[in-house]
């Protein structure tokens, strides 16, 4: 270690903690969650909330969180910046948590770590984020008093008048604009929670879109094509149709992890602090983004439509967004009776052979 990065670190072991809330102390996006949850359970409220955002991002917030009822106590939390925080209070470092969420999210989060030295969050009239949120710090620890915890693009606002920098789960773009930052300031910095790499970024996928599912259901549909028509052109015309099925299927899947999310983490092992390995649902322990998922399945869904369209029949149309309702029901659910859970199957399964027998019969008129 340099003599100048040895004492960035002594330094830093002195300043107060200041942590993030949003996929920092949390997997998670309070905002997204606000908003997900409210849709799943009073929908129309929720989107009257929405006139809200004319009068600003921090107004909209607050609306949200007088609308919603989530329960922050099932947030999954970073083990990463609990062990940061943990190491902060053996040194007898004071500890706060400053976040761009609404200011009754934050003390639920509070209440629920405790031990913190203080906590502030948005209010209806301030969105608490990016140079806001480092001239709020500045005033209050001054330039250089604090050590910031952090994990988005707003955050470099705040870094640049940090006297030590933590950054959670940036990509290398953002982890080397860290490093200049630190260097710059002769200011320690530190990564925590490396994003995954390779082939383990596609394992959240896989556990969410479940390809076992998708290719007993599309196999069955395929080889129940392949014998009533027995003709390869017949079959070749019908790839729109499966191509739509499999899209819907999987538009399913994604819709019903995001809105079960909250579900999920309902269950003892998957609410506990700082598990990320038990759920089943990748949005549910944050290895998957709520908002990534909330854009994605509707555009998956409209582009399968548009492939099962071309078959021209209301009746395989119908099957195919049952099949994608039957795939929404069993994400959502996750893990149930096995009794449950074969039932789903079978009903998968019956629909895809309903869907192949039906296009057979319209191939064949």
């Amino acid at each position: 270690m340099k003599d100048s990065d040895a004492t960035a670190g002594v330094v830093a072991s002195y300043l107060p903690l200041v942590v993030d809330l949003d996929h920092s102390l949390i997997r998670t996006d309070v905002f997204d969650e606000t908003l997900i949850d409210g849709l799943r359970r009073q929908p129309l409220q929720t989107l009257a909330c929405l006139n809200a955002l004319r009068r600003g991002r921090a107004a909209l917030k607050s609306a949200l969180a007088d609308a919603t009822t989530l329960d922050v106590g099932r947030l999954p939390l970073n083990r990463d910046v609990l062990g940061l925080i943990d190491d902060a209070r053996r040194m007898q470092r004071p500890v706060f948590l400053v976040s761009s969420a609404d200011q009754r999210l934050v003390d639920g989060i509070a209440d629920r770590l405790g031990g913190l030295a203080g906590w502030q969050g948005s209010s209806e009239s301030l969105n608490l984020k990016g140079a806001r949120k480092a001239q709020w710090l500045v005033q209050r620890f001054g330039d250089g008093g604090f050590e910031y915890v952090g994990d988005s693009h707003s955050d470099l606002q705040v870094w640049r008048h940090a006297g030590a920098l933590t950054t959670v789960g940036l990509g290398p773009w953002m982890r080397r604009a860290a490093n200049v930052l630190g260097r710059n300031q002769s200011v320690l910095v530190l990564h925590l929670s490396a994003p995954a790499g390779g082939r383990a970024r596609l394992r959240p996928w896989a556990r969410l879109l479940r390809p076992r599912q998708w290719l007993a259901a599309e196999g069955a549909l395929f080889l129940t094509l392949c014998i009533c028509l027995q003709a390869v052109d017949a079959v070749v015309a019908a790839l729109p149709l499966i191509v739509g099925y499999w899209l819907l299927g999987n538009s399913g899947r994604m819709g019903g992890g995001v809105f079960g999310a909250q579900v999920h983490r309902g269950r003892p092992a998957a609410a506990s602090i700082g598990d990320t390995n038990t759920s089943t649902n990748p949005y549910a322990d944050g290895r998957l983004r709520l908002r990534t998922g909330a854009l994605l399945f509707p555009f998956v869904a409209v582009l399968g439509l548009v492939f099962v369209s071309r078959a021209g029949d209301w009746a395989l149309g119908s099957l195919a967004v049952l099949h994608a309702g039957l795939c929404a029901v069993s994400t959502y659910a996750g893990p149930s009776h096995p009794r449950h859970r074969w039932l789903l199957a079978a009903a998968r399964l019956a629909t895809s052979i309903l869907t192949g027998v039906l296009l057979a019969v319209q191939f064949r008129a």
